[in-house]
């Protein structure tokens, strides 16, 4: 190419301007006139191409990008836009191999590293991914696109968290403290307080903010599914039935066909209760499947809730602890249609489970085995089984569940004193994203330390901070967390007790399995397992709920708690 077809300085200046112009159609206009006068400028043809495409003309300038990025291989803005002109045209693998040598080029480019990362993730390249939008978030810690695909990726996929030094919480607060700072400042675009409404948040100081942001978007008549189904679940964290079921029917008109919309729906309708608990349950065992795989065993001749005639039928555990406990009062009904139960579970719930009635035979494994490992015909998940039975929520309740018998043990804890023994859960699980809508923040422990008169045992085991805090504020706090290393510890402990006050955990089901006596401290969002319709005790008789009625706002259950536990002590205390 000689001196006299390439553009002047004064011209190259002028072709920039363009691509920055507010009309890109005169842009263009522009950008062709130059073009016949240079035919062979890569430059002109590259821009020519960058504006085809955010026009969406024709084959969106990839012929334009492709003849630049032949004749000048080092234009990184050409091979960056011939990405993404690929990748509209469904030609992933070349999209991805363009965006590769963008970034090789210029690996300060946030945007091209944003878009590497979208496109491997559209592949299913979660892993690899991950580096890209790691570097874009660094070059650019506002890219709306990548802080949008850095809290879509799969988390539960050990492969993709190990490659976030900071492992992936480190990364999720990363993106929701940049966005509440530029919400606070006024600085946050209509992209970022999208990704922000999907990250959600952490804290319920920040929640005040998330959810007036939420508010002012529900407000506007025109929102995606996806946008209202995280509106949704925002009301749910905040107690508002209304607000969230208006934001869940939005988004099912919307992708009628979502499973995770679907699912919201069916659980809705179990917590509205009437018709809708056996309507609500079905839906949900039709999408659990779909949202957790690895949890279901899908490859298995599926019960149905047919007679089974003395047939072996293979009933695994596909929840977490505290619903697994709670379904195991469905074992003696799925025995009563003939069926001779064989039970697999997770080791950590063996000690409890392997007491539970109906059952024929109990195994436990960290994998969990195939049905014909145990001679069966059928299978059905364990809390899954609610919608095979047809059950009502009249259906479902029992006094106690488990026999605590089995778990007495009075020498192991004969350092319980004999004034009233109170067991204390006010910590969940620190790695769970809703803990802090059910954890007790310790601004409340020393409303339990006002009582000296009772002897608070601890029942929280989880590590955390919190933890001395609380020994702080109750100075006579029997703490034996160290010896309960599994739920049967726990249960063994409880047994022993009065009374349990608790949040919403695996500690309230197991106590209430004994026919102990639970005062839950509850969050504010509606749930079927502590409340169905009206019914603030749908599964377990001996819990009375006394639920916040904002994120965080324990103190007026705290104070009903209270009131109501030397009545609870005294019942527990007469013969």
């Amino acid at each position: 190419m000689t001196n006299e077809q390439r553009l002047a300085p004064e011209e190259e200046l002028l072709a920039a301007d363009h691509l920055r112009a507010t009309s890109a159609s005169a842009a263009l206009a522009a950008l062709q006139g130059l073009g016949e006068r240079y035919p062979t400028d890569p430059r002109i043809r590259a821009r020519q191409g960058i504006i085809e495409y955010m026009l969406g003309i024709g084959d969106l300038g990839r012929a334009a990008l492709e003849e630049a990025v032949a004749v000048d291989p080092q234009n990184a803005e050409a091979h960056k836009f011939l990405g993404a002109a690929c990748m509209r045209a469904g030609a992933t693998a070349v999209a991805i191999d363009a965006l590769q040598r963008s970034i090789r080029l210029n690996p300060t480019d946030a945007g091209a590293q944003s878009m590497l990362g979208a496109f491997l993730m559209h592949a299913g390249r979660y892993v690899d991914a991950v580096p890209h939008l790691i570097a874009a978030l660094d070059l650019d810690p506002g890219d709306s696109s990548a802080l949008s695909n850095v809290a879509a990726l799969p988390w539960t996929a050990a492969s993709v968290s190990q490659k976030f030094p900071q492992g992936h919480a480190g990364v999720i607060n990363k993106v929701r403290e940049t966005l509440l700072f530029r919400l606070r400042q006024g600085q946050l675009s209509e992209p970022q307080a999208k990704v922000l409404l999907s990250v959600r948040v952490r804290d319920g100081n920040d929640f005040s903010d998330l959810l007036r942001l939420a508010r002012d978007f529900s407000a506007r008549p025109a929102i995606d599914a996806q946008e209202a189904f995280d509106l949704g679940v925002i009301f749910a964290l905040a107690g508002d039935a209304e607000a969230t079921l208006d934001c869940y029917q939005r988004a099912q008109a919307l992708a009628p066909a979502s499973f995770r919309i679907r699912n919201a729906m069916g659980y809705q309708a179990i917590c509205a209760g009437g018709s809708g608990f056996a309507a609500g349950f079905a839906i949900a065992s039709e999408t659990w499947p779909l949202i957790n795989p690895e949890a279901y065993d899908t490859d298995t001749p599926q019960w149905q809730g047919e007679e089974l005639a003395g047939r072996e039928i293979f009933v695994y555990q596909e929840q977490g602890a505290g619903d697994a406990i709670l379904a195991l009062r469905l074992l003696p009904m799925i025995a009563a249609r003939g069926g001779r139960v064989v039970l697999w579970t997770r080791p950590e719930l063996a000690g409890l489970a392997r007491h539970a009635p109906g059952i024929h035979r109990f195994c436990d494994s960290r994998e969990r085995p195939t049905y014909l490992q145990h001679g069966c015909t059928t299978a059905v998940p364990l809390l899954g089984s609610i919608a095979k039975l047809s059950l009502t929520a009249l259906d479902i309740k029992q006094p106690t569940l488990l026999d605590g018998a089995a778990f007495i043990d009075r020498e192991r804890w004969k350092m319980l004193g004999e004034m009233p023994r109170i067991g204390l859960c006010l910590l969940g699980n620190p790695m769970r994203g809703d803990d802090w809508t059910r954890s007790i923040p310790p601004v409340f422990f020393s409303r339990f330390g006002a009582r000296s008169d009772l002897q608070w045992v601890n029942l929280s085991v989880d590590a955390r901070d919190e933890q001395s805090a609380l020994k702080k504020a109750l100075p006579a706090l029997v703490d034996v967390s160290r010896e309960l290393a599994s739920f049967q510890d726990t249960a063994s402990l409880i047994m022993e007790l009065d009374v349990v006050i608790s949040i919403d955990s695996v500690v309230a089901h197991i106590a209430a399995s004994l026919g102990k006596s639970v005062l839950l401290l509850a969050p504010p969002t509606l749930d079927w397992r502590w409340q169905i319709a009206t019914d603030q005790k749908p599964w377990w008789p001996t819990v009375e709920v006394y639920r916040a009625p904002a994120p965080q706002a324990f103190d007026e259950p705290i104070t009903r708690a209270l009131a109501a536990l030397d009545n609870h002590v005294r019942a527990s205390r007469s013969p």
